[in-house]
Parts: C-alpha cells; sequence; structure tokens
C-alpha cells in the first residue's frame, strides 16, 4: 500500500494564502462594483458619447458650511475631496 506523507505546516500556509487571495479577490471586485465615483472625462464628446448624457465643464464651485459637530465636519471633508477632483472636467448633467 501507497502511504503519502503528509506536511501539515505547508498545508496550513497553502491554506492561508488561498484564503487571503480570496478575500484579496472579493474586495478588488466589491470596490469595482460599488465605487459611485464619476469618471472625470477629458472632454465633452467623450463624456457624452460614454454617458448617453448632456455634459458640463465643472469649474469648480467647493462650498461647504461650518461644521456643526464632528460627523458635520468629516463630511465637509469628504465632499471637498471629491469636488475636488472634478474641477476642470467634463461631468455629466444629472437630470431628476
Amino acid at each position: 500500500m501507497i502511504k503519502f506523507k503528509y506536511n501539515n505546516k505547508y498545508m496550513n500556509k497553502k491554506t492561508i494564502f488561498i484564503i487571503l487571495l480570496i478575500i484579496l479577490a472579493i474586495g478588488i471586485i466589491g470596490y469595482l462594483a460599488f465605487n459611485k465615483n464619476p469618471t472625470p472625462f477629458a472632454s465633452q464628446e467623450k463624456c457624452e458619447q460614454k454617458t448617453g448624457k448632456k455634459c458640463f465643464l465643472f469649474k469648480g464651485l467647493c462650498q461647504v458650511m461650518v461644521a456643526q459637530n464632528q460627523r458635520g465636519a468629516e463630511e465637509n471633508e469628504k465632499f471637498l475631496k471629491d469636488c475636488e477632483k472634478k474641477i476642470g472636467t467634463w461631468q455629466p448633467i444629472d437630470e431628476q
């Protein structure tokens, strides 16, 4: 009868590596699927072609009110970060 040697340390490392690889892949897929940041377009034509909407040049009026609490300050900071990325790019018009 043939006996196979079972290397427990090797199998544990391999299992942990595979699990970490799967977690990383799920994280990347989740980020790409749920990332809602608008893509900045370099020209009006590209913007309208990709989105199917009319586009405007975002000239940047990134203003916020004074925060009343810590949560408000965090929201203001996030808004400013997102807003500053759009300045000077073409953005689709969200018609409601």
